[in-house]
């Protein structure tokens, strides 16, 4: 169950109808910035049902990916003040979001659906968001990707670094 006061809810302003698809990310991010947040462990804190009109499952990944980096944007916008290291989260938030885009991109050739992922939009995304995505691990996988071909790409990707990274992090 998730427990907010309702004075925080109404000083915090509620969804924004400006960010659908991320409302929620939005929302938590002013609650953290004006209280504590906490996890139990060990108990259910919320149930998410899944079906075939969830946003989640219609959305792009382009979609998904922008209203992050939008929900982000806002945030610092509006409580980047409150925060003592604000520019350096937000740089971090838009460092993942550009990975996310690239690895997006790196899967869709491991996955041999190339033809149906938007790659171009997704690095122009993680290129936007953040300007150094040239610098990280995944946009050279990506390039490799590229390079080798769509064919020959979902036999290379245990020699990728990207990849290897990734399920490191992962364990």
């Amino acid at each position: 169950e998730v427990v907010v006061r309702t004075r925080l809810q109404r000083d915090v302003g509620g969804y924004r109808p400006a960010l659908p698809h991320s409302g929620d990310l939005d929302l938590w991010l002013r609650f953290a910035a004006r209280c504590d947040i906490a996890f139990i462990e060990g108990a259910d804190q919320a149930y998410y049902r899944i079906h075939s009109k969830n946003m989640t499952a219609t959305r792009s990944p382009i979609v998904d990916l922008a209203q992050r980096a939008a929900a982000f944007e806002s945030f610092f916008a509006e409580c980047g003040s409150r925060l003592p290291c604000a520019q350096e989260l937000r740089r971090r938030a838009q460092r993942e979001i550009a990975k996310e885009a690239l690895w997006r991109a790196c899967r869709a050739y491991e996955r041999r659906r190339w033809a149906e992922t938007p790659i171009g939009a997704l690095k122009q995304l993680a290129n936007d968001t953040y300007p150094n995505s040239h610098r990280l691990p995944e946009y050279w996988g990506l390039y490799w990707r590229e390079r080798v071909g769509p064919v020959v790409a979902p036999y290379l990707q245990v020699l990728m670094f990207s990849a290897v990274h990734r399920r490191l992090r992962q364990l």
